[in-house]
């Protein structure tokens, strides 16, 4: 798969940022991409609270439903046209949902702030700190 790069979405409250967010974290780990590699930050505890929701609960749906794979592969292919399409089966979502569950703990969705404190606190002479 070609490299999917970095992405900032900045936009308005109900513009969609988790929904698309949550699309391009569920492309990655379908595509059996660690997903302990893969950074998410927000500015709240419940934004980042309900993107690890959503992404559970769009993957189980999907594991279980026809429909909702078929409305996955039809996003992939829309957010995603230039780059490979991975397999969106029944097997693929409860093998990505297996994945995930047992790497939870290792998951790196964070609010701004508790990335830079556990940054700091991975760092500190280097940023001066005693």
């Amino acid at each position: 798969m070609n490299n999917l790069g970095n992405l900032i979405i900045s936009a308005s409250a109900g513009s969609g940022k988790t929904f698309r967010l949550t699309t391009r974290f569920l492309f990655m780990l379908l595509h059996d991409l660690d997903p302990t590699r893969t950074v998410a930050l927000t500015f709240s505890r419940s934004t980042a609270g309900e993107f690890l929701l959503s992404i559970l609960q769009r993957l189980a749906k999907a594991s279980r439903d026809q429909d909702t794979r078929i409305e996955l592969e039809r996003l992939f292919k829309a957010d995603f046209k230039d780059l490979s399409q991975p397999e969106v089966s029944q097997d693929s979502c409860m093998k990505a949902l297996r994945q995930l569950t047992v790497q939870l703990h290792r998951l790196n969705l964070w609010t701004i702030d508790s990335f830079f404190h556990r940054i700091l606190s991975v760092f500190p002479f280097e940023f001066g700190l005693t």
